[in-house]
């Protein structure tokens, strides 16, 4: 671990110094430096099973470069509008906008991703436990590779709905928090595919970027609560679809609870201890008739499809 006085970067180097009786060292590095700002400190580690060593520099960033443009950080949302955001599997994110546009991000291919590693990790583990051996730097690789990968697709989906959020003109979003899932209580799908921990933490650093505010808000009951009546009035029929009795009308489940987290979110605002549910204290703003005469749009084409 170094100081930031004890290295600079210049090209594709960096350059190591006071280090005592070594002097300097110059390292040739591969790959980009996509931010600017005031370095902190150094820190470079060997990876065993990869053979490679890494470095790797904290910054307090001005600026960043996504795909090739620069851009300052934070950045000034565009408006002023709400929306609410279910995480799930099948779709890994939900969006309902309080003007009544709503959006579905796909999380299929993340699952796909899992279990192609997870089936071709348990073949290879089978064969090797046949000579009593319970590990390999194959399967440690394997492994690493299936994290990469899963961590791969949730930044390029993450950063790609933040996108769309920032130029929907959003400035705050109301996201459903698994707090059963946060309590030990998740199965395969949830935590080593969804990995909703990382994926939570991607959500909220990104939109810190776009200078849009993100709030958690406790998700029980949003995708089996009717987005129109409070009186229990419908239930969920299949999966992925809820049906409101009353009005005999079948909606998207996950963009029903989207709905429900904006409209929770709208009138409860979390304690900024952290993101857990407590301290709840009322907030200004929207109200429930201010949302509803919009929700039709959860049966219609507006719903877009990422």
């Amino acid at each position: 671990m170094l100081r930031n006085d004890q290295y600079r970067i210049e090209e594709n180097k960096i350059i190591l110094k006071g280090l005592g009786v070594i002097g300097r060292i110059e390292v040739e590095y591969k790959g980009l430096v996509h931010l600017k700002g005031r370095q902190g400190r150094l820190e470079i580690h060997y990876d065993p099973d990869e053979r490679r060593w890494y470095a790797y520099i904290s910054f307090e960033v001005y600026e960043k470069a996504v795909r090739g443009v620069w851009g300052k950080v934070p950045q000034t949302p565009k408006g002023d509008l709400k929306a609410g955001v279910d995480i799930g599997v099948n779709n890994l994110f939900a969006v309902y906008v309080e003007n009544g546009v709503s959006l579905l991000v796909n999380g299929r291919p993340l699952k796909s991703i899992s279990h192609y590693w997870r089936v071709g990790i348990a073949k290879y583990q089978s064969v090797i436990n046949k000579y009593g051996i319970k590990s390999s730097r194959k399967l440690r690789l394997m492994y690493s590779k299936w994290r990469r990968e899963v961590k791969s697709f949730i930044n390029a989906q993450v950063r790609k709905l933040v996108e769309w959020l920032y130029e929907s003109r959003i400035s705050v979003i109301y996201v459903g928090y698994p707090k059963n899932i946060a309590q030990e209580n998740g199965n395969f799908n949830t935590v080593q595919v969804w990995s909703y921990g990382y994926l939570l933490r991607r959500l909220n650093e990104v939109s810190e970027e776009y200078g849009i505010s993100i709030i958690f808000v406790d998700e029980m009951y949003t995708s089996s609560s009717c987005p129109i009546h409070e009186n229990g009035c419908g239930r969920r029929i299949t999966r992925g679809l809820f049906k409101c009795a009353k009005l005999n009308k079948v909606f998207n489940a996950d963009i029903a609870a989207a709905y429900n987290i904006l409209i929770k979110g709208i009138s409860i605002t979390p304690s900024p201890i952290g993101i857990g549910v407590t301290g709840w204290r009322p907030s200004p703003g929207l109200n429930e008739a201010d949302v509803a005469p919009n929700l039709p749009a959860l049966a219609t084409p507006r719903t877009l499809v990422l």
